[in-house]
């Protein structure tokens, strides 16, 4: 099975949060996505911080550290005292939103110093350069693959992160092996160490080069937008970061789909409009704009606008999968059916396109294709409601009354929109079922 990014919620809008999840999360972004410090004293302490970690961390797997078990207890206290005191020192020197950071980059270069050392303790070389590169080479990916959401371009970042992990972790174990040899244990697992934490040195530099206050803005927005109450919070973030970077198109996408959400069709639709002629060949606009008709009953001019869309990218998934809402929406449901169909060809792993579908084959009356796709959607994203929902409307239809019930009432367990939630009360009602018993939620 594919690896999936953990953060790929993030850009899918559809994907519901309650207000505390998102109330609680903006408090935990905001200070890092909006840092206005000095970039290049954030870059120096989190350096230091990434040598002096890969020092503690080296120390740590060194074996002369624990000769003597009082002197072990004693490190290990000191070490405790240090790590304890990078958070109030990162506020002190800086502020609060390089905390997360620092901690970060703590936990990175104690693990590749670890990679380090258990590589200079092999005997055999092959297996030393295979621990030391190999583990470098796993942290590097995983490293970079969790790009700062202040990094615009994760690319870079990942492009960095892959080929120094492994080479920072290879030359200190090389170093260690074979120039620290009139050292203590100690000693020479310090400077490994630190060897090793170089790593953050260039990637620190990265991080306060490509810090981008406008993209972290839009970041904050698109965790408002996964809940309509939030969609004013979100203009707000926007319109501060379309004063910094009044030509990024996509800052104007964002905006319009926040207008959307607040129904102020006429700002959306100047702001897509706007995207539109800083890009003209992109179809996410026309696409949207689309959306926005289909979100306010006007069927006929969604579909003419996402037909336009496919003119433009008919590769586009998101496209067809939203035509075919569109077409389901207005009775269509052989072609709203063949949309679906290019949309989980052209991205299989799609648990909203499979739900959509799941829905009009319920209207067509074919409820078994219905179920199947739901449990695909469900396979794909297990807490995904609508999909828990539209398995409950087929297996009513089927006779199932009884796993239409547990249906619908593991729908309302998954913290489900407000929308979806009224849907599954109103189908264990139909059902005869009491949404209040033992086995629904509170």
């Amino acid at each position: 099975m594919p690896l999936q990014d953990p953060t790929a919620w993030m850009d899918d809008l559809n994907v519901y949060l309650d207000d505390e999840e998102v109330a609680s999360t903006a408090a935990l972004w905001e200070p890092e996505l909006l840092y206005r410090g000095s970039r290049v004293g954030a870059a120096l302490w989190l350096a230091v911080v990434g040598l002096v970690a890969g020092v503690l961390g080296a120390v740590t797997f060194s074996p002369g550290i624990r000769g003597s078990l009082a002197a072990f207890g004693a490190y290990l206290l000191a070490v405790l005292v240090v790590l304890r005191a990078v958070g109030p020192l990162t506020r002190r020197l800086l502020d609060a939103s390089m905390t997360f950071h620092a901690k970060s980059t703590v936990f990175w270069a104690v693990l590749l110093a670890a990679a380090a050392m258990l590589g200079a303790a092999r005997d055999a070389t092959w297996a030393a350069y295979a621990i030391s590169v190999g583990g470098g080479v796993l942290l590097g990916i995983v490293h970079g693959g969790n790009t700062p959401r202040t990094v615009r371009r994760e690319d870079a970042w990942m492009m960095a992160a892959l080929p120094l992990a492994p080479l920072c972790t290879g030359v200190a174990t090389w170093v260690h092996r074979n120039a620290l040899g009139s050292m203590g244990s100690i000693a020479a697992a310090a400077v490994a160490g630190a060897i090793a934490g170089a790593y953050f040195v260039p990637m620190s530099a990265l991080l306060a080069w490509s810090r981008n206050e406008a993209h972290g803005l839009a970041q904050l927005a698109k965790l408002y937008l996964h809940n309509e109450n939030f969609a004013a919070r979100a203009v707000a973030c926007l319109d501060r970061a379309i004063a910094l970077a009044p030509d990024d198109a996509e800052l104007y996408n964002l905006r319009g789909t926040a207008y959307s959400k607040l129904d102020d069709a006429e700002r959306a639709a100047a702001d897509w409009a706007r995207m539109t002629a800083l890009l003209p060949q992109r179809a996410e606009p026309i696409m949207n704009l689309g959306v926005d008709h289909l979100r306010r009953g006007q069927l006929d001019r969604a579909v003419e606008l996402l037909e336009h869309a496919l003119q433009l990218d008919g590769n586009d998934a998101t496209i067809h999968s939203n035509l075919g809402a569109a077409l389901e929406r207005r009775g269509d449901l052989d072609r709203a059916i063949a949309h679906y169909d290019h949309a989980i060809a052209i991205r299989p792993r799609y648990p909203n396109a499979f739900a959509n579908r799941a829905f009009a084959h319920f209207r067509r009356g074919d409820h078994a294709r219905a179920v199947a796709d739901c449990e695909r959607a469900l396979t794909l994203q297990p807490h995904f409601a609508n999909a828990a929902v539209n398995r409950a409307h087929a297996l009513g239809a089927m006779g199932e009354h009884a796993a239409a019930a547990r249906s619908y009432r593991e729908a309302l367990e998954m913290d489900p929109s407000p929308e979806v939630r009224e849907e599954a009360l109103r189908g264990l009602e139909a059902l005869g079922a009491a949404a209040d018993d033992d086995s629904a939620p509170s």
